[in-house]
């Protein structure tokens, strides 16, 4: 059978125990196998390190693509769910639940429950024609709107208070959060906790997340995303006429942040501002329906409905080319706010915010959209992959992982 490169690139195994290689039974769904893998884990630091804490990250594939899973777990699902890539997905989730109840029980077996700190969450939304649904936002998986970077998350343990079981909490809470959080439980080295971008979120959420709580909640925004090669602008200053209502914003992007001519974003407080091209912004539906979102992606390509001017030359076109939504207004960032007069100072502000991270950041190492290794050439040259004839070599791409074209 003859497979794209990127088949390979996405299924091949490449696992390690500490440093090293893994060679692990085969024939396991991969939930199965970390679940196994992890379960030995707890048991083992219970019997060998009882007396220190542990700190246990058990990354599952799923839910991811390739959506496969053992059919017994799509046959519970069937009977309300029609779709069948919603039924494979929903298969995958009801598999990775069962594999999670596993590890709560196995904790509570060894004693750890009653200690013990559970977080469960996502890394993006999902990818909505794999069955994934992120109603109500727009978007999805790889786009700045809502539903490709809000994630829902769960605290459950021992350790959290009775008063605040089944209670919601709306504080804004970021993935670099989670360091310093579990940092401090287990008593570890803080000396560095001011030269990081993350920050404690246990006083919040121990609190009960009460309003108090939140208005001295140490977070009030983060960055979304600044890609300075990706999607390009051209900002000519030389052609603006600073008579007009947003010339000052556009000579604040082409003469002092140099960011804008790629794709930015940064949310604070309720506000959220997207510069550059932020993704596809088809809402998803509910219930899920593919075909309307695939028409709907399919107008949104014709009109270029949603997506950044390429080019952004004129002044008239600035709205095309950024984007500000009042997430606590408008959660399905369906109205634009970056024309508005009373708006403009929270443009500039977090444009500022954006131009100060801007300043301090690791430069990419893929210039040109494109970085091609000499190096990594000899490697994929030397891989047990057949690339198809057109697309001889592969090359890492601007988003970070293998592609043959």
């Amino acid at each position: 059978k003859r497979f794209l490169a990127l088949d390979y690139l996405l299924t091949g195994r490449d696992l390690h125990r500490q440093d090293e290689p893994a060679d692990p039974e085969t024939d396991f769904h991969s939930t199965d196998l970390y679940l196994k893998e992890a379960l030995n884990v707890i048991s083992r630091h219970k019997t060998q390190y009882p007396e220190l804490p542990l700190f246990l990250m058990v990354s599952f594939q799923a839910v991811h693509d390739p959506i496969q899973v053992p059919e017994k777990w799509v046959h519970m699902n069937m009977d309300r769910i029609s779709d069948p890539h919603r039924q494979q997905l929903a298969g995958m989730v009801t598999h990775l639940d069962d594999a999670i109840g596993n590890l709560v029980l196995e904790l509570k077996k060894q004693s750890m429950w009653a200690n013990t700190v559970f977080l469960f969450f996502s890394d993006n939304g999902g990818e909505v024609k794999m069955g994934s649904s992120n109603w109500p936002y727009r978007g999805k998986k790889g786009t700045l709107f809502e539903g490709g970077i809000k994630s829902k998350a769960i605290l459950s343990g021992g350790l959290i208070q009775t008063k605040n079981v089944g209670s919601s909490c709306d504080a804004i809470i970021h993935v670099t959060d989670v360091f310093p959080t579990f940092l401090g439980l287990a008593s570890g080295n803080t000396e560095y906790a001011d030269q990081i971008d993350g920050v404690s979120f246990w006083p919040t959420v121990d609190s009960g997340c009460t309003k108090d709580s939140i208005q001295t909640h140490p977070r009030e925004g983060f960055l979304v995303n600044i890609d300075p090669v990706g999607y390009p602008l051209n900002f000519n200053s030389d052609t603006v006429n600073y008579y007009t209502p947003y010339a000052y914003l556009r000579r604040l992007l082409a003469k002092r942040l140099s960011w804008a001519d790629r794709s930015s974003g940064y949310r604070h407080l309720d506000m959220k501002l997207v510069v550059g091209y932020p993704g596809s912004g088809v809402l998803s539906t509910k219930p899920y329906n593919l075909s309307h979102y695939l028409e709907k992606l399919a107008e949104e390509d014709a009109t270029h409905a949603g997506k950044a001017d390429p080019k952004c030359e004129t002044i008239e076109n600035l709205r095309d080319c950024m984007w500000l939504f009042n997430l606590s207004a408008d959660p399905t960032e369906s109205h634009n706010l970056v024309g508005s007069r009373s708006h403009r100072h929270i443009v500039v502000d977090i444009l500022e915010r954006i131009e100060t991270y801007r300043r301090t950041m690791v430069q990419p190492v893929n210039k040109n959209g494109i970085f091609r290794s000499e190096i990594l050439q000899d490697i994929v040259s030397h891989l047990p992959i057949r690339f198809i004839n057109v697309y001889p070599k592969a090359r890492v791409a601007g988003f970070g992982y293998f592609v043959p074209f």
